[in-house]
């Protein structure tokens, strides 16, 4: 991938080589520069954002494929914060996001009850075999939107 963004030192590398073994991908320099990317970030990021933040000579869509199929074996999680599309971030715990309708401002959120959670939706499913896993974000007004009315 790109040039534009410093990454992962020492340690961190072994770390990201080893998350991306444990799923079955192949260390590449490009996923690990992405990996390294969304670690540091402090907030879910959207795909252009990535792709302009990695390197200039990055294709969008390569970087929308990479994440996904990344996302979709569990190494990053996916959010839809209202914003433009699909959000990436390296899960560094469990958690949701409580997003600002107005300015956007998002706050991680801890206890979501999530195996619970998991458990009832999959009791009253009529097709379904089993939940794996699940997203959950909340939407409201940040303070300093809320008195700005």
């Amino acid at each position: 991938m790109g040039h534009g963004y410093k990454y992962y030192k020492g340690s961190d590398r072994k770390v990201l080589q080893a998350v991306l073994r444990d799923k079955d991908f192949y260390s590449t320099e490009g996923r690990l520069q992405l990996l390294s990317f969304l670690k540091k970030a402090s907030a879910p990021v959207s795909v252009p954002e990535v792709t302009k933040q990695i390197g200039k000579n990055l294709v969008e869509a390569n970087v929308y494929r990479a994440l996904e199929a990344l996302a979709d074996a569990g190494v990053l999680a996916r959010s839809d914060i209202r914003r433009g599309g699909a959000h990436y971030e390296y899960p560094h715990s469990h958690h949701h996001h409580i997003v600002c309708s107005n300015c956007g401002h998002t706050e991680e959120v801890e206890d979501c009850g999530g195996k619970s959670m998991e458990r009832r939706a999959f009791r009253n499913s009529e097709s379904f075999a089993e939940v794996r896993t699940h997203a959950l974000e909340f939407f409201g007004l940040c303070r300093a939107c809320a008195h700005a009315r």
